[in-house]
């Protein structure tokens, strides 16, 4: 039913309007309304998405709903194969090395934009972000989980068994459940620990029970930026922040679905310092 409804909107939203209100335009029945508002939580990770602009939310709506690949083995053998690829280019990588100030040259500061405002001392650095809570659970292969993903619309949580999708993410018969579920501000861990658990109680009868390993823990502003109404991607922190530094975080001044936002912003700041006279650009990745 969503589905059909999410066609019938039309192709483009306002940046001015809130999605809540912009919506209630064009849906009559308010219940409806605030179901497709949750649904945009796995697309902004944000606790209302239905506060932010209109544009905003609305274009990821449409883009998160396509297609989903899983790359076998989850993020890790990924970045292993980016890493490899940028050697053989001839990047020169070093990791686990702490960056406490912004080097000489054309840098690339690869990071979060807490941590950039750090670096530079620039109070503007700052926008809008989310509170998300997160969940790994690893079960026997006596749990009774007979479901892919659930999504609870009303409380912002989506759970999904992700060792159905690649096998390899398990043990043999065990199942990886991983839960993202949004914090409101100033809402206390416990109490989104209590949502989570009365979502798998109704869905996983005696999960507990079959718990092998679990962590849990929270990200602040680090699930992409959001836009409120009247603000857009152009409105962000500019990628160019002096002749010899860019920032290239996903609340960077370029546009783009999640992660992407951060790829285009370094595209863009490479461009730049390519053009320049000075030279090639040097990249300097910086972990907060």
């Amino acid at each position: 039913m969503l589905g059909e409804v999410i066609a019938a909107l039309p192709a483009t939203a306002p940046v001015d309007a809130s999605y809540r209100a912009w919506l209630s335009r064009h849906i009559d029945d308010p219940q409806l309304v605030e179901a497709l508002i949750g649904l945009t939580f796995i697309v902004t990770y944000d606790h209302d998405p239905g506060r932010l602009s209109a544009a905003f939310v609305h274009d990821r709506l449409r883009r998160g709903g396509r297609h989903v690949r899983y790359v076998e083995g989850g993020w890790a053998p990924m970045i292993d194969t980016l890493a490899a690829r940028a050697i053989d280019l001839g990047v020169e990588l070093r990791r686990g090395a702490r960056v406490r100030s912004v080097p000489d040259g054309p840098t690339i500061l690869a990071t979060t934009l807490s941590t950039a405002r750090r670096l530079m001392g620039d109070p503007d650095l700052d926008w809008p972000g989310t509170r998300v809570a997160l969940f790994d659970l690893g079960l026997r292969p006596a749990a009774s989980v007979g479901w892919f993903r659930v999504f609870d619309l009303d409380q912002r949580i989506y759970a999904a068994r992700y060792s159905e999708a690649d096998p390899t993410l398990a043990p043999e018969g065990h199942h990886l459940i991983q839960i993202a579920a949004a914090l409101a501000p100033g809402e206390p861990f416990t109490a989104v620990l209590a949502r989570v658990h009365e979502l798998l109680d109704s869905t996983a009868h005696g999960w507990a029970d079959d718990v092998d390993w679990k962590r849990a823990y929270e990200l602040s502003n680090e699930t992409g930026a959001v836009d409120l109404p009247g603000t857009g991607w152009p409105d962000r922190p500019a990628v160019l922040r002096t002749r010899s530094v860019a920032l290239a975080t996903d609340h960077s001044a370029a546009p783009g679905l999640l992660t992407e936002v951060a790829h285009n912003a370094a595209r863009s700041a490479i461009a730049t310092f390519s053009d320049a006279p000075t030279g090639s650009a040097s990249q300097a990745s910086v972990h907060g």
